[in-house]
């Protein structure tokens, strides 16, 4: 907001994610309710434990299926449909996660090919983060100083801190800005 100028509004929830686990208002589609209809740049950025694959054992899909499959690209198609009925006019990018390390990579991998295929499929920017974003986790150095959740003794962890935020994924995010609203 400060580098561009624009107004933005955050509807960003911790803890929920595509799925619909309820209905409780809180799930990414259902947020999706309250966007405002006159936005013009709507970006969606989950990561993997906004799947639940492991605890609810969603499947992922395929690019094409909707919200009746249950799969996670079902639940991302939803979000893309609610996002298009609230504000007709926007321009929506899907956003993968950076690498999380500790977790199984091909799934890390499946997730943002799917993403990937829900973006092409449904004709929306994309950002690669979990192959492009220059989150080197696997260096203890590096994870040291950009993530919050970094422990010498832990193997899992990859949470971005405000510093890699500012340095990796903010030019990132601009170059996105700029492709979406030709700054």
């Amino acid at each position: 907001q400060e580098k561009t100028g624009i107004n933005v509004v955050v509807m960003g929830k911790g803890g929920t994610g595509y799925y619909r686990e309820q209905d409780n208002g809180i799930c990414y589609y259902q947020r999706m309710e309250n966007v405002p209809s006159d936005a013009d740049v709507i970006t969606i950025f989950g990561s993997i434990n906004d799947w639940r694959y492991s605890t609810l054992g969603i499947e992922i899909g395929t690019a094409t299926d909707t919200f009746d499959d249950g799969t996670l690209c079902g639940y991302m198609n939803k979000c893309i449909d609610v996002a298009i009925k609230k504000a007709p006019y926007s321009q929506i990018a899907l956003i993968s996660a950076p690498y999380y390390r500790g977790l199984r990579t091909d799934i890390q991998e499946e997730l943002c090919t799917a993403l990937q295929g829900v973006a092409r499929h449904r004709r929306v920017k994309f950002l690669d983060l979990y192959h492009e974003s220059g989150f080197r986790i696997d260096d203890d150095t590096f994870a040291q100083q950009f993530t919050t959740d970094y422990s010498p003794t832990d193997e899992t962890f990859g949470h971005p801190n405000n510093a890699f935020h500012e340095k990796f994924l903010a030019p990132d995010f601009m170059e996105l800005l700029k492709r979406m609203l030709l700054y």
